[in-house]
């Protein structure tokens, strides 16, 4: 979060809406992500209650949950129907680079 924070055309919201997820990411373009934090050792129990944020990010040393998380909650949507995307920290940091340069992410 202080990586998000410092960045030129972030607003971040912590715990936002009471702790329904953890993070609101608002960029200057209008674009935004709910992310949910989540650091589970076993992946399943992250699926078995799905998040109320759309991104899941994961430390980076859980990597190797981003597939089976991705499969796990493709078939499943938020509350007011959006779809899932899982991250590293690294990716998702890579990934609101690439926003904020313009190259969408």
């Amino acid at each position: 979060m202080q990586w998000l924070e410092k960045q030129e055309g972030v607003r971040v919201e912590r715990w936002e809406n009471l702790d329904e997820w953890d993070v609101g990411v608002y960029l200057a373009d209008g674009h935004h992500w709910r992310v949910d934090v989540k650091d589970h050792q076993d992946a399943q129990t992250i699926i078995d209650r799905p998040p109320a944020g759309e991104t899941v990010v994961v430390p980076n040393y859980r990597r190797s949950q981003v597939n089976q998380l991705q499969s796990g909650l493709d078939e499943l949507r938020t509350a007011d129907g959006r779809r899932y995307s899982v991250f590293t920290v690294s990716r998702f940091k890579a990934a609101v680079s690439r926003r904020l340069k313009g190259m969408g992410a």
